[in-house]
């Protein structure tokens, strides 16, 4: 589910067509299971986005539409375009041109796990 379809790996080829789609990565990652292998309803699924459609219902009617939108964007810009986000690429993509040195998925990041405890 981590690589990218056909779609995605000819279309996004160009550079501001890669930032664009950093931007908007998390949604891509959350949407792309149920594409690529989507899974039959069940029971759990039902009661999971009832309880989520009913915390949203409340909080739409108690504090508005902008307590809906902050937590939307808060999502897409924690998962976006930012040096702590970019663990998402480094531990899901290999580039081919990375040299003959061993490769530790956490190393670009890790002076920054002190600001994700």
């Amino acid at each position: 589910m981590d690589l990218p379809t056909g779609i995605e790996a000819n279309v996004i080829a160009h550079t501001l067509a890669k930032i664009g789609w950093m931007i908007v990565y998390i949604l891509v990652y959350g949407i792309r299971p149920l594409i690529i292998r989507p899974k039959p309803v069940g029971l759990a699924d039902v009661i999971n986005w009832g309880l989520v459609l009913s915390f949203d219902g409340v909080l739409l009617y108690t504090l508005g539409f902008k307590s809906l939108l902050y937590l939307l964007l808060g999502t897409v810009f924690g998962g976006g375009l930012h040096p702590i986000a970019g663990h998402l690429i480094q531990e899901h993509y290999m580039f081919v041109t990375v040299s003959a040195l061993p490769l530790d998925s956490a190393a670009g990041y890790k002076p920054c796990h002190f600001l994700k405890t």
